[in-house]
């Protein structure tokens, strides 16, 4: 049955008001005229709709993804949202750093792993909370001050693999030269003598030859020197050359001296911890009358870990 809204009409004949009001009626026990049915045009601003004259949604094309995102919390008798639906990140490392990814128990745990070092008499493997506002201790006496330091029990020892225990002043405690590994101070360009060889030798050979020889014990810039002269002056046949080598290899400029006067030649060289510096040198036409000298080869630098005089 449809319903028709102009029946029955005012002047409606007699005999026909009885079918007409129940063709209504029937559309309206029907429900499915489009005319009958309630729109949202049909509902007033102002109309409030209890719970309990609104059946549950249960499709979820009918539920909008987008509002429920405006919800202040969901209801626990929601249920779980599917997991396919929450961007969860499974990194243990949590490399992505984002604000829009959850990570999951497992990634935590695996984090917070990474972070924590378990002592091996810690029955539990974790290392209590500090709060920072007091002293806080650890296992084996270890303990944090509320400065943050970690102070250690008293009778504590040194020890490989570990750190170093400050003295109770606070300062590192007296060691001798053999405790002391893989510490370098480099050198420095300088005029302090480091160490030196001055005792004066014969050049006889006429090519160059190994004179005199010092090794380092650290690396860096040091400066070699040494003096060089003739034993006849006025011959200029006959000369006096030297030359500064590193480990059998000249690196230095060769110098030279025809007379009588001992000449001082110096210069700068990198070194590494080691190394045989050495003067080599030969003298042109020698013979067993005539010869070349040479003393005082010396190796200075900018801060030599010895006492040294500076004004004699």
């Amino acid at each position: 049955m449809a319903w028709v809204a102009t029946n029955p009409s005012n002047d409606e004949l007699l005999i026909n008001f009885p079918a007409q009001c129940r063709a209504n009626w029937d559309a309206l026990a029907l429900g499915t005229d489009a005319a009958l049915l309630i729109t949202n045009a049909k509902v007033h601003p102002s109309a409030g709709i209890v719970d309990t004259k609104l059946a549950q949604i249960t499709t979820a094309a009918k539920v909008s993804g987008a509002a429920l995102c405006l919800f202040p919390n969901i209801p626990g008798s929601a249920g779980l949202i599917p997991i396919a639906n929450i961007p969860i990140d499974i990194d243990g490392t949590l490399a992505a750093n984002s604000d829009s990814l959850v990570p999951t128990q497992k990634a935590v745990k695996t984090y917070a792993g990474l972070r924590v070092i378990s002592p091996a008499t810690n029955s539990d493997g974790y290392i209590p909370q500090w709060n920072g506002a007091d002293s806080k201790t650890l296992k084996n006496g270890l303990a944090i001050n509320g400065a943050g330091g970690v102070c250690v029990p008293a009778g504590a020892a040194n020890a490989a693999n570990g750190v170093v225990i400050l003295g109770a002043d606070g300062k590192l405690p007296v060691l001798d030269g053999v405790n002391l590994t893989n510490v370098t101070f480099p050198y420095t360009a300088g005029s302090y003598l480091e160490t030196s060889s001055d005792t004066e030798k014969t050049i006889s050979a006429v090519s160059y030859t190994k004179m005199k020889e010092i090794r380092v014990g650290r690396g860096g810039v040091v400066t070699a020197s040494f003096d060089i002269k003739n034993v006849v002056s006025g011959y200029p046949q006959y000369v006096s050359y030297g030359r500064i080598y590193v480990n059998g290899v000249a690196v230095g400029t060769q110098r030279s001296n025809a007379t009588n006067v001992y000449a001082t030649y110096s210069q700068n060289f990198t070194v590494n911890a080691g190394d045989l510096i050495q003067v080599y040198a030969y003298i042109t036409n020698g013979s067993a009358y005539i010869t070349g000298y040479i003393k005082n080869f010396r190796v200075y630098c900018g801060n030599p870990l010895a006492a040294c005089v500076t004004l004699n």
